[in-house]
């Protein structure tokens, strides 16, 4: 039984961290990294401010997810593209291929991991450096 209730609950947490990096990315979008407040991303969440602060700290940390989340779908793109095909060079080609894809497909977030994460500081700079590598 509890561990049925703490599935729902980890479900539950995740449609809500879903909800709050899609909104941050709209925020973003519209307002830029420097204007974006947590209100704004909670308001275009439907989300409250105390469940935002239950899964970040402050902008940051849910830039920061957006960034990781991001990255890894993208890793994901590429290496489905990279696996549907044979030899290094057909691979390679159809990798990017799907990694542009991605990043066509997710315009606004791919903006904001691109480009505006850069105005968030060095922090966030080091944290895409090392999901990089």
């Amino acid at each position: 039984m509890q561990t049925e209730q703490a599935g729902r609950y980890e479900e539950r947490d995740a449609r809500q961290r879903q909800r709050l990096r899609a909104a941050a990315i709209s925020a973003i979008t519209e307002e830029g990294w420097v204007d974006t407040s947590i209100g704004r991303v909670c308001e275009l969440s439907g989300c409250s401010e105390l469940t935002f602060r239950r899964h970040y700290d402050d902008l940051s940390a849910c830039l920061k997810d957006v960034c990781s989340d991001a990255l890894e779908r993208s890793r994901a793109a590429a290496t489905e593209g990279w696996l549907a095909e044979h030899g290094w060079q057909r691979r390679l080609a159809c990798g990017c291929l799907s990694l542009l894809r991605f990043a066509e497909r997710e315009k606004d977030c791919s903006r904001v991991v691109l480009v505006e994460s850069r105005r968030a500081g060095p922090a966030l700079t080091d944290h895409l450096r090392e999901a990089l590598r």
